[in-house]
């Protein structure tokens, strides 16, 4: 059944509706809209999408816009409250960037946030040429509004400062280049939130004057023929005749001889050593304090400097006659101290660093000349022991007498020892220890002792102490156009004193005596075998001098370093048992000079 209404019923429904719609237009009539941000300000880094958050507190309806087309704004409208999301792509420009964000809504005013996009990172440069020696500096700037840090791809490169906010000057350190090319490091500058960015270092390379390398020092009334290539070298199973020049003559005079040695010493340089650089006498200098010699070097625009320590005795008369040690002596210094003979400690892997293989071409030997340079350590050494002297011979205040000096050193100084009394002839007296293989072995009797003892094949693996080509002979030893009795016989006539040790059959037992006794017959030949010595005793404490052998240094001392006479060094000993096979070894004779 279909309800019916009154018509009063009809009646007060109307005048209801009536009521409530005049109630609503009143309320709307009323209303107030409301628009607030929380922050006037926002800063964004430089990287691409920094982004940073501002709030929009409000009752109505709004929109954002910026007219940036750098900046998006996330959501752009909205009604109410809201987070919104500033968003900036990357400000590649080195000048910082802004946006005014306007916020507007119906009735009420706009709000205004101020959005700045920080500059790029940014260095001065991107590629930084540096010179190749030690201590070497440059400087870049770098542009920056955050707090930034440095890194590099090599560690031969030190920053001041390594990290810092805001624009510095950074200043660029470098360790010396041991090569002689050039070589690149990167250098990295992070910010956070910024593109990182990078420097191209070169270091420039050591490349060798010509002058200085690859030649000998001539000496006075000698003429040194051209020498032979590795290729022109013939097999020889003997020890080379010391007494035959290279044109096939035969050494008749002590004069003679004199011109033999600048041959055996060039091969050597040629071939083994590396050459040791002829320098004017008064590139060297000397000055003197607290027991301390300063030797100071200046070559090819470059200088370097090393320091000496000098012990003196308490005894004796200055100007004091002196051992020099490599690195230090082994011998009984407190004997030689009482003896009147001051000791002098010659500070080598400062001039030539022998650490291992990998350290070729490192010093302030190739500081002066070239990483590159041929010289190995041992010949570095002895340029160094030779500058060393010329700066005793200048600077009187040390109280040292340079016609008086030893030069001794034990294993691989031992080595260096033998060379340096080798290639200066101011050197009265040399004393090598124990220094085996390099030293005063025999490399043809190393090689046919076997791999019980140190052979050329092996040394020349092990470290720095020779040229780098001398490994060219590690399997033919025989083409060696000399061998070590010959590098001692560079001592004579001045005086020589071989101590080694049979314990140590690695430092070649049978090699060295025999090697001694072929040196022996060259003072033999000049008339003064007593001024060679050579004593091998065996004991377990490698480079630790045994009583019994210390008078025989101390005659040594008193015959060359304090000019005693009558004192007897004919020594030529070996406790080992051991057999010097002349026949097998020498096929040559020996003269009277």
């Amino acid at each position: 059944m279909r309800k019916t209404f009154s018509l009063p019923t009809i009646l007060l429904a109307i005048s209801t509706l009536i009521a409530y719609s005049a109630m609503g237009c009143e309320d709307k009539d009323n209303f107030t809209p409301m628009l607030e941000v929380h922050s006037s300000s926002l800063t964004l880094n430089s990287a691409a999408q920094s982004t940073d958050t501002f709030k929009i507190i409000s009752n109505t309806e709004w929109t954002i816009s910026s007219g940036a087309e750098w900046l998006s704004l996330t959501p752009a409208s909205g009604t109410g409250n809201a987070k919104i999301t500033a968003a900036a792509d990357e400000n590649t420009d080195f000048t910082s960037r802004s946006a005014t964000v306007k916020v507007t809504a119906d009735g009420v005013s706009s709000k205004l946030v101020e959005v700045t996009q920080s500059r790029a990172l940014s260095v001065s440069s991107n590629e930084i040429t540096i010179d190749p020696e030690e201590g070497s500096t440059e400087k870049f700037v770098i542009n920056s509004e955050g707090k930034w840090t440095i890194s590099a791809s090599e560690d031969w490169i030190s920053f001041s400062p390594e990290s810092g906010t805001g624009n510095a000057t950074v200043t660029i350190t470098v360790l010396s280049n041991p090569d002689s090319e050039p070589r690149i490091a990167t250098i990295t500058v992070t910010e956070a939130g910024a593109t990182a960015q990078s420097v191209d270092l070169i270091q420039g390379g050591n490349p060798c004057d010509p002058a200085d390398d690859n030649q000998f020092c001539e000496v006075a009334g000698c003429v040194i023929p051209e020498l032979p290539s590795y290729n022109d070298l013939t097999e020889n199973p003997y020890l080379p005749d010391p007494f035959e020049f290279l044109d096939g003559s035969r050494v008749t005079s002590q004069a003679d001889w004199t011109c033999r040695q600048a041959e055996i010493s060039a091969l050597a340089q040629k071939f083994q050593y590396g050459y040791k650089p002829c320098i004017p006498y008064d590139a060297t200098t000397g000055s003197f304090s607290g027991n301390t010699i300063t030797v100071t070097v200046q070559e090819n625009g470059r200088s370097i400097s090393f320091d000496c320590s000098i012990t003196y005795p308490t005894t004796g008369q200055a100007p004091y006659p002196a051992v020099i040690g490599i690195g230090f002596s082994f011998l009984n210094n407190q004997q030689l101290l009482d003896l009147g003979v001051a000791v002098i400690n010659f500070p080598q892997d400062e001039i030539a660093l022998q650490d291992n293989a990998g350290s070729r071409g490192t010093g302030k030997f190739y500081d002066l000349y070239c990483s590159s340079h041929s010289a190995g350590a041992i010949i570095a050494w002895s340029w160094g022991v030779s500058r060393l002297i010329d700066a005793l011979e200048k600077t009187p205040a040390a109280n040292i007498d340079p016609l008086h000096l030893a030069v001794t050193g034990c294993s691989r100084n031992g080595k260096g020892a033998l060379a340096a009394g080798a290639f200066d002839e101011r050197i009265a007296l040399t004393i090598p220890q124990e220094s085996g293989s390099g030293g005063a072995a025999s490399w043809r009797v190393s090689d046919f002792q076997g791999s019980s003892v140190q052979r050329l094949r092996q040394i020349v693996t092990e470290n720095t102490w020779f040229r780098k080509n001398f490994d060219q002979f590690s399997t033919s030893v025989d083409k060696v156009p000399y061998d070590h009795h010959s590098i001692m016989g560079l001592c004579a006539p001045r005086g020589l004193l071989v101590i080694e040790n049979t314990s140590m059959e690695w430092l070649g037992n049978l090699s060295t005596w025999t090697a001694g006794n072929a040196a022996h017959k060259i003072w033999e030949a000049l008339g003064v075998p007593d001024n060679m010595g050579f004593s091998q005793t065996g004991h377990s404490d490698h480079c630790g001098l045994p009583e019994s052998q210390e008078p025989e240094v101390e005659a040594f001392v008193r015959k060359f370093l304090l000019e005693e006479e009558n004192v007897n060094t004919s020594i030529m000993k070996t406790d080992g048992n051991l057999t010097f096979d002349e026949d097998k070894w020498i096929n040559w004779s020996v003269p009277t000079l």
